[in-house]
């Protein structure tokens, strides 16, 4: 589990900006987030109870600590709630997929599918088609590929070049967006995905209250996992909260471990805090 925790955090690090996480000792691995009341957040490499202890010395009121495991969802709460974290009621579901197993789904009338392709802004990845990045018209002063509909070609020229698009990935990290735009302009989902060598992290997967049950959050899972293999990815991990393992595991993706997270500002002493007011940060 140590090592598909350090995959799933790399991409999602990559999905927010955020800088490199610094490893502590071998127990876990620390991220600066520079948040109000999130500081920074402690992910665990392992559940053991003392290596948790031996990451969360000295832990201020301003970090969260997450701990993945497997088969001791109850004890880890209780041990973090011990340690003085305040627990999260919401757990979340590590996930993991094979790429090439993906289900595809296409956008229905009256929908179309857009997509925006960034380079980390920690590792931005080097400017010009030497080097295997596709611009569209007008956007290459921003850094930014574009496509207007699910499935079109790459950028002409690139080809030629004979570079794959996957080299950038596995060298720099990129991070894909998808966005389903209905009739009007108006965005009804989106999601992105933070490829980082042969791994695709999803993260941000939302369709708009007034779109749902349509199917676009297959859509955009669709949509991200072709562009993800496009880059050269093979594994798709996720973090998934309650209500998104349901649609997960349709689109045959597998629940790996659960992940359970406090924050160091404690509620009245006990657990039981709500994590969806905080979700969308994640």
């Amino acid at each position: 589990m140590d090592e598909l925790v350090r995959r799933w955090q790399r991409g999602w690090g990559l999905c927010r900006g955020l800088p490199p996480a610094r490893l502590l000792d071998g127990d876990g691995l620390e991220v600066v987030l520079g948040l109000p009341g999130r500081e920074r957040e402690l992910f665990a490499l392992s559940d053991e109870p003392a290596a948790v202890r031996r990451l969360v010395a000295g832990a201020g009121p301003d970090t969260w600590v997450t701990v993945t495991t497997t088969d001791r969802e109850g004890q880890v709460a209780a041990e973090l709630t011990e340690l003085g974290f305040d627990v999260f009621a919401e757990r979340k579901a590590l996930m993991t997929i094979a790429l090439a197993n993906h289900p595809t789904a296409a956008a229905g009338p009256g929908y179309r599918v857009e997509f925006e392709t960034v380079a980390s802004p920690d590792r931005a990845e080097p400017a010009g088609p030497e080097h295997g990045v596709e611009r569209a018209a007008g956007a290459a002063e921003h850094g930014v590929e574009r496509a207007a509909e699910y499935g079109a070609e790459p950028a002409a020229g690139a080809a030629e070049h004979g570079v794959e698009r996957g080299v950038a990935a596995a060298e720099y990290g990129v991070v894909e967006l998808v966005r389903v735009v209905d009739e009007a302009g108006g965005v009804a989902a989106r999601g992105m995905v933070g490829v980082v060598g042969m791994d695709a992290v999803m993260h941000d997967i939302h369709t708009e209250p007034a779109h749902r049950r349509r199917g676009l959050g297959s859509v955009v899972m669709a949509a991200l996992s072709r562009r993800a293999v496009e880059r050269g990815a093979t594994t798709g991990l996720l973090m998934a909260t309650y209500d998104g393992v349901q649609l997960y595991r349709r689109l045959e993706w597998l629940p790996r471990a659960t992940m359970l997270t406090g924050s160091g500002l404690r509620a009245a002493g006990t657990e039981g805090g709500d994590l969806r007011p905080v979700l969308a940060s994640r």
